[in-house]
């Protein structure tokens, strides 16, 4: 997770598939973590063919705020 100066954090990409259970719990602690060094809202990109990953972010309050490049939405989750 990367801290950006405008309050927000990254979310880096895996580089393979990881079962939803799992990625619940990661997720769950990167929220955690982001909430207590006082950030307002995390964000990342996918994929825009990876249409289980985008079904999972939406599904845990992110939303999609445009495109991240050629192949890729971005997406962001407000923490407050």
């Amino acid at each position: 997770m990367a801290k950006a100066s405008t309050g927000t954090s990254s979310i880096s990409r895996c580089c393979r598939p990881i079962a939803v259970a799992a990625g619940t719990k990661i997720l769950d602690a990167l929220e955690a973590s982001a909430r207590q060094q006082g950030l307002g809202a995390l964000t990342l990109s996918v994929l825009a063919d990876n249409s289980a990953a985008l079904r999972f972010y939406l599904r845990r309050g992110f939303a999609e705020t445009g495109q991240a490049g050629a192949a890729h939405i971005a997406m962001k989750k407000d923490l407050a």
